[in-house]
């Protein structure tokens, strides 16, 4: 595979998540620009990824069809388009439709991403180049705070215009030095759409996978949106120590990706799925536990990101493995799940945590990941015998 087009992959990785989690570290200042409340200005979160979640459920799948590339480009510029009107929001009402632009516009970009490096790359390497890809994605989760942090102390929509800008170079690119096979030409695209998506959603280990993507994003989402508020709230952390904070996270996060990507590829994929998850669920119960300080916070979120990464890496290698022919399908299906289990985290665990606190949050957020070793089994059952 060319450098220049796994780069350009990873920077569409990086871009999603770098907008996402930056209003993470804007928690204070945006509480203040539009007199919101912290659940109000998490609830952007969830428009976000509704739409991320319901429109990358065709993307894919549509890529199979008529080519990866045309759609990434299709949703580099809807993304852009959303980060404009995010830096132009005067209200809650125009933010939150911002947000959701810039989760229609991802929702081209995320599942086609993935099934590109499933075109191009041989299947002993792909563990390693799901790790670099995840490792890609972290860097997104660990700059967007830690630069939106720094950028509020001049305005916080500093960062959505770098993005922006960013996001309109990158599909500039795309169209120029991005070369993939050409799709399979079938008659009837609508129906062979149906046909696909059909085929792929009766095999129990494409559910299965969906569902333990479901999990595993809600999970994380909530454990780092509801830390964020807890490190502002109860310890009193200005937006750039929570910046750094998720940095450090993430940091951890990028090199267990790497680490992750390659144990795949020799012990397997869904080892290396247990050993991440085990690792997630163990961080969140001393989070229940036991959290005297911010320095504490900060060890445990580290190592909940990288289990989280090590299990990641392994299950994007998955979703091009289970049905060859149909990985943007099959992506679409994983990564559709994933965001919705993301855009409900906050709507889920929001009474949770104010009727039990954040501590309370961790402990049912290790329940529900706790699942996982249950349906990553299932997937087993249905999956590759390379994958094992």
């Amino acid at each position: 595979m060319a450098d220049h087009r796994r780069l350009l992959v990873y920077s569409c990785a990086f871009i999603g998540t770098f907008t996402s989690n930056a209003v993470l570290a804007l928690i204070p200042e945006l509480r203040g620009f539009f007199q919101a409340s912290t659940a109000e200005v998490l609830l952007s979160i969830s428009f976000y990824m509704v739409f991320f979640a319901f429109f990358s459920l065709f993307t894919g799948s549509i890529s199979d069809l008529i080519g990866r590339k045309k759609i990434l480009v299709i949703g580099l510029v809807v993304y852009s388009a959303g980060c404009a009107m995010t830096a132009l929001a005067p209200g809650l009402p125009l933010f939150y439709a911002s947000r959701a632009v810039q989760g229609l516009g991802f929702a081209f970009v995320q599942p086609v991403m993935v099934a590109v490096l499933g075109d191009v790359v041989s299947p002993g390497e792909q563990g390693r180049t799901m790790g670099w890809l995840t490792a890609a994605t972290t860097g997104g989760v660990m700059l967007g705070p830690l630069i939106a942090g720094y950028a509020a102390a001049v305005d916080w929509r500093l960062a959505f215009v770098a993005i922006g800008m960013f996001s309109i170079a990158l599909a500039l690119l795309i169209q120029a030095l991005l070369r993939l096979p050409r799709p399979t030409r079938r008659e009837g695209s609508e129906g062979s759409l149906k046909r696909n998506m059909s085929v792929a959603l009766r095999r129990k280990g494409v559910v299965m996978l969906a569902l333990t993507g479901f999990l595993h994003m809600l999970v994380w989402i909530a454990t780092q949106a509801f830390a964020s508020d807890s490190l502002g709230q109860d310890f009193s952390a200005s937006s750039q120590v929570i910046g750094e904070v998720l940095a450090f996270a993430a940091l951890c996060s990028i090199a267990a990706s790497r680490l992750g990507g390659g144990m795949a590829d020799r012990l397997g994929r869904y080892v290396t799925v247990l050993i991440g998850t085990s690792v997630m669920v163990i961080s969140l119960v001393a989070m229940w536990l036991y959290i005297p300080s911010v320095a504490v916070y900060t060890i445990y979120l580290a190592i909940f990101a990288a289990g989280s990464a090590f299990s990641w890496a392994s299950l994007l290698t998955l979703t091009v493995e289970l049905i060859p022919e149909l990985r943007g399908t099959v992506s679409s299906a994983f990564t559709s799940a994933g965001f919705l289990g993301g855009a409900l985290a906050a709507i889920v665990l929001s009474p949770v945590q104010t009727l039990w606190g954040t501590p309370m949050v961790h402990l049912v957020s290790a329940a529900l990941c706790s699942l996982i070793f249950i349906t990553i089994t299932m997937v087993k059952r249905d999956g590759t015998p390379s994958a094992s």
